[in-house]
């Protein structure tokens, strides 16, 4: 029997998930989304927020792609292909790679409510993510 650990995310839901390396990742994800709150510039409360969404997917992958041999690095790419239901966030978060790589440069900037928009879609990805590693009640 696995003991079942809670936490609590920066917005008050409680999530209960197992001890599984997918469950560490997952809580690792909500770390990143928790620090993003914490840095006074927006461009890294954007990173940061985009590295909680990385972990998420990273989690699924973890579950999904066991014995899998990955011929590539980009986990959105690996996403599409071990969870096809995910395509939609896997075409946001293409798109959002993309804008992190300008910030990087600083080619561009973002806005508090680019921040905003990020950090709810994160927080309903990562949502979904935890549904759906849930084991079957």
């Amino acid at each position: 029997m696995v003991d079942n650990v809670t936490r609590i995310d920066r917005v008050g839901s409680r999530r209960v998930v197992g001890q599984s390396g997918a469950a560490r990742i997952l809580d690792r994800a909500d770390q990143f989304l928790a620090r993003a709150g914490g840095s006074p510039a927006l461009a890294d409360q954007y990173r940061e927020i985009y590295h909680a969404a990385l972990r998420g997917a990273a989690a699924l992958l973890a579950e999904r792609e066991k014995g899998v041999r990955r011929p590539t690095r980009n986990a959105w790419l690996r996403l599409a292909k071990a969870a096809p239901g995910y395509a939609e966030w896997v075409a946001y978060f293409t798109s959002v790679s993309g804008v992190v790589a300008a910030l990087e440069t600083t080619a561009r900037s973002v806005t508090a409510d680019e921040v905003a928009t990020l950090h709810e879609r994160v927080q309903t990805f990562l949502n979904l993510v935890e549904s759906d590693l849930a084991p079957a009640a």
